[in-house]
């Protein structure tokens, strides 16, 4: 005979955020402290709420955004000239420089992504 265990069911769905739920789990984590519930007690407490109160996602609006290219670019391509001039300061320490071209570096690539798009005519 082997021994098993029961395990509790679960499922992978994204959690909303809002500010409801957030207020909702703290009001969840708090009366369980107050009800004498350990830290793990609460935090369950507070997780569970935030199940209880996420709509399914099939009732969850797709996302969706309009972009303008353009201004997205501009964006990125502005802030790879400010992080090089920051990263041309001669005060800086040696860690803030690679910091400063680190993110030029992410920037850079995220006008050259940009630039490969073929936006869709409409």
């Amino acid at each position: 005979m082997t021994n098993e265990t029961e395990h509790e069911q679960v499922a992978l769905m994204p959690v909303e955020r809002s500010y409801d739920v957030r207020a909702k789990q703290i009001i969840a984590f708090n009366e369980c402290r107050k009800a004498g519930g350990d830290l793990d007690d609460a935090l369950g407490a507070a997780y569970k709420v935030a199940l209880r109160y996420t709509p399914a996602p099939s009732e969850q609006p797709a996302p969706v955004a309009a972009v303008d290219l353009s201004e997205l670019r501009e964006y990125h391509a502005d802030a790879v000239t400010r992080l090089n001039h920051y990263a041309d300061d001669s005060g800086l320490r040696e860690s803030d420089v690679k910091h400063y071209r680190k993110r030029a570096e992410f920037h850079t690539k995220q006008v050259a992504l940009i630039d490969s798009l073929n936006p869709i005519q409409l």
